[in-house]
């Protein structure tokens, strides 16, 4: 559960938002240009952090939404938004569901649909996260999926459910600042004495 603090912080941070931002270009210690290529990059790691997670996981609940009203499984709307929560989590996606009902189809002795979504879910479904994710995030700073899971379970650890994104852009931005310090600042080479 979130507690009253974390509430009064989400509701600042959405009201002065602006202020804090205005806030921290002028106290970062940073040259005009590195600090404004700082703030770029951030806002479009989080645009597609947050794009790309939620165009796939839709593009995944409406896929299986469609084949489910082609097989005749029933309650279709609640499929569809329990596929869209389900395939915003990492190692489960949207298989947590397509393959239970595949699984379901056989033991009700339907075994042509029960092929035919497995092989869809497995074919098309899980595809769609490898061709639709490059798309929505071809441009700015992109997080490899290792640095992706690792901040998403390290999210969930400090932040619950809400560390699902959170997690990612914080790992991403970490690795953005610590590129643009090593590529503006570079160590000196050491002075050799003779």
């Amino acid at each position: 559960m979130y507690s009253t603090e974390q509430f009064f912080v989400l509701f600042y941070l959405l009201k002065d938002g602006d202020q804090a931002l205005a806030w921290f270009r002028t106290v970062l210690p940073l040259e005009p240009d590195v600090r404004e290529e700082l703030f770029k990059e951030t806002n479009l790691l989080i645009h597609n952090s947050l794009v790309g997670t939620a165009a796939v996981a839709a593009a995944q609940a409406v896929l299986l939404g469609v084949a489910f009203l082609v097989l005749g499984l029933g309650n279709v709307i609640f499929w569809i938004v329990t596929t869209f929560v389900a395939a915003m989590i990492p190692l489960v996606g949207a298989s947590i569901i397509w393959l239970p009902a595949s699984i379901y189809l056989f033991i009700v002795g339907r075994p042509v649909p029960a092929i035919a979504l497995l092989a869809f879910g497995a074919i098309v479904i899980s595809t769609v996260d490898n061709v639709l994710r490059p798309i929505v995030m071809r441009r700015g700073t992109q997080l490899s999926p290792v640095v992706t899971i690792i901040g998403i379970f390290g999210g969930i650890a400090l932040f619950g459910f809400v560390g699902l994104f959170i997690g990612p852009i914080v790992l991403g931005m970490m690795k953005l600042i610590i590129d643009i310090l090593v590529r503006e600042y570079p160590e000196s080479p050491p002075t050799q004495q003779g």
